[in-house]
């Protein structure tokens, strides 16, 4: 019998079919929530409130599930809702062991990025005093367990998690047994291996939602996570899972058609275009245009591109003969400064300073190594790629900024974030080996190496095209009337840094966020932008604020640099468009004619039109989450 595969898309096609639930009834809020809810959140809210009764639940079925609505219709709201409306449970007389503390307390596991916006949803639709909430984050934290579960709600990020379930013992969250676990962008712990993921496997509670509107990115297999987590037997077992749903990217439909059949009574899933039994929107929202802004180069920028072009096609042909060593690591920095040149940031005065590092994120590193892996690269040189160009914290997640401190292991973090973990505990948080101050090499990361001249890249980006472009958008943006303001997102924060002083001779007052900031500075950050009428422009590194956030404040979103998985900037867009949106919103895509860019964005395309096609539907959402590039891909981007 002929088995037959089927792409990732295929799956996040039936996933989405996970939607279609019929006859759902509405529940009305708590009288403590002071925001009216939409007809799908009160249905959310029913089928929320039925998933926690466990009397009424198959003995095999984990009370709580999977929350995967798309992005912008309102998961926060839902879920501050189910707090308010659940009924307490009592906590007395129940078989736990003596040193386990029982409590009818919430526990919201999230990014440090969103933990403030947490509290703020709270204290926006809650009732005053109807909600004892606790941020447990930082230095100063209270760890006495006691305390911790006598409030209603607390708020932690992945990182406390971890910390609590290193300590000898059970740490203070997992000293309490919980009535509910809910983990924020959730997909953060699609990799049931990290450290992150262990820890909240362990918390101890009688429910648990995994929220997330990406439940699946890049394999079937970013599915085990969510039944681990939510002990959903058998298939939380590691083997049975293998056994039932199968290894590796491409699946056979029998296996998906098994997962989906699963999936259907723990998982709720909407989009912005599912529509109700009259046809009407879920959410009225204004309108949304995509406007693609196709630029070209100067000749001087087109010069640039030119030998960089040409320098990477080399490199490109040397790594497929096998001529040289490291050869896909070369490759992969070339790729990454051809994409540079696009923006301004490749200013070299000689052929090309390619082999200088960048300060590209984690995610796209992982993703164009696991590509790499798939056309026969060794897992130690994917290791060495990783960590060499382009290392992440492997503590808050988000990109490493300007200060790198990298183990002996090879895991790197960010210096704050490490000298914080250290005190704690003198180990490596990710593989658990020894690890001292003393034991790191703490260092900036350098736009030069010396392996090549390079100019301060401030001067050229502030006359390079695609900023030009942006200027004279502000300045039309800023003659409208009304408050009209901006987002602007580049994967890049030397983009960001060399906009700063442009922006400012520009007259524009604006705010920032990255992945450096602390939690308190990036509160601000949103506040002021959020807040005053004379903070109208908002830069942001895509890594770090391209999720959880709310910017509706803004109606304009740039995008300055093309990403390779365009769920990551649709996740980013849609920051400005969701519920409390009023004006018409302009995602604004630069684009740079007849370069990489343009490649990406046809590789894209044609990824999205061989799924289509497989599945024979006109409509099939996220379908860019496929990361797997063959060797033809390549040669397109590079116009080999």
């Amino acid at each position: 019998m002929m088995i037959e595969l089927v792409t990732i898309s295929h799956v996040q096609s039936l996933l989405n079919s996970l939607s279609k639930k019929e006859n759902v009834q509405e529940v009305q809020p708590s009288d403590a929530l002071l925001s009216k809810l939409y007809r799908h959140q009160r249905q959310a809210l029913s089928w929320m409130c039925s998933r926690e009764e466990i009397s009424s639940l198959r003995q095999d079925e984990p009370a709580g599930g999977i929350l995967a609505d798309d992005m912008g219709l309102g998961k926060t709201l839902q879920m501050i809702s189910l707090i308010l409306t659940s009924k307490p449970v009592s906590v007395k007389g129940n078989d736990e062991p003596s040193t386990v503390i029982s409590s009818n307390a919430t526990l919201i596991v999230c990014p440090l990025a969103v933990l403030s916006q947490w509290a703020d949803e709270i204290d926006r639709h809650v009732a005053k005093n109807r909600l004892r909430v606790l941020t447990c984050h930082g230095p100063k934290r209270d760890n006495d367990p006691n305390v911790i579960a006598s409030f209603d709600v607390v708020l932690t990020t992945y990182q406390v998690a971890v910390s609590s379930y290193k300590m000898v013992g059970n740490g203070p969250l997992h000293s309490i047994r919980w009535r509910r676990v809910v983990l924020d962008e959730a997909h953060f712990i699609k990799n049931a291996s990290t450290m992150s993921a262990k820890a909240v496997f362990e918390l101890e509670a009688m429910c648990r939602w995994f929220m997330s509107a990406t439940p699946l990115q890049n394999q079937l297999q970013d599915l085990y996570s969510p039944m681990k987590f939510l002990r959903f037997m058998p298939y939380a077992d590691f083997n049975q899972w293998n056994t039932l749903f199968g290894r590796g990217k491409f699946p056979n439909r029998q296996n998906v058609e098994r997962l989906r059949t699963v999936l259907q009574s723990v998982m709720l899933r909407r989009s912005k275009a599912d529509r109700d039994e009259s046809g009407k929107l879920l959410i009225d929202l204004p309108h949304r245009a995509l406007l693609i802004h196709k630029l070209r180069f100067s000749p001087s920028e087109q010069q640039v591109y030119n030998e960089l072009q040409r320098h990477c096609k080399q490199q490109f042909a040397s790594a497929y003969k096998g001529d040289q060593d490291g050869g896909y690591k070369q490759m992969l920095t070339s790729l990454l400064r051809l994409r540079q040149s696009c923006c301004g940031l490749a200013t070299v005065e000689t052929k090309a300073a390619i082999d200088v590092a960048s300060d590209t994120d984690t995610k796209e590193c992982d993703d164009l190594s696991k590509s790499f892996a798939n056309l026969g690269v060794s897992p130690a040189e994917n290791h060495a790629l990783k960590v060499d160009l382009a290392s992440g914290c492997e503590i808050c997640f988000d990109p490493v900024a300007e200060s790198v401190s990298s183990a002996p292991c090879g895991h790197a973090f960010c210096t704050e974030c490490i000298s914080t973990a250290l005190q704690t505990r003198e180990q490596c948080p990710t593989c658990q080996k020894r690890l001292t101050k003393d034991d790191l090499v703490v260092k900036r990361r350098p736009l030069n190496d010396g392996s090549a001249e390079v100019h301060p890249v401030k001067d050229h980006v502030a006359s390079s095209t695609k900023v030009k472009f942006l200027l004279k958008e502000l300045a039309e943006i800023e003659k409208r009337p009304g408050c009209e303001k901006s987002v602007i997102f580049s994967q890049w924060t030397t983009l960001l840094d060399a906009l700063e002083p442009v922006l400012s001779s520009a007259g524009y007052q604006f705010a920032r966020l990255d992945g450096s900031m602390t939690k308190e500075a990036r509160q601000s950050a949103v506040k002021r932008f959020r807040d005053t009428t004379t903070t109208n422009v908002f830069l942001l590194s895509l890594k770090c604020a391209g999720v959880g956030l709310n910017l509706t404040a803004a109606n304009h979103c740039f995008s300055l640099d093309v990403w390779w998985n365009g769920a990551v900037e649709d996740q980013a867009f849609d920051r400005i468009y969701r519920i409390g949106q009023t004006k018409p919103v302009f995602i604004h895509r630069l684009v740079i004619a007849n370069s990489i860019e343009e490649n990406v964005l046809d590789l894209q395309k044609r990824k999205q039109r061989l799924a289509t096609d497989i599945l024979g539907t006109g409509s099939v959402a996220n379908v860019s989450k496929v990361k797997l590039f063959t060797m033809d891909d390549l040669r397109r981007l590079l116009n080999v």
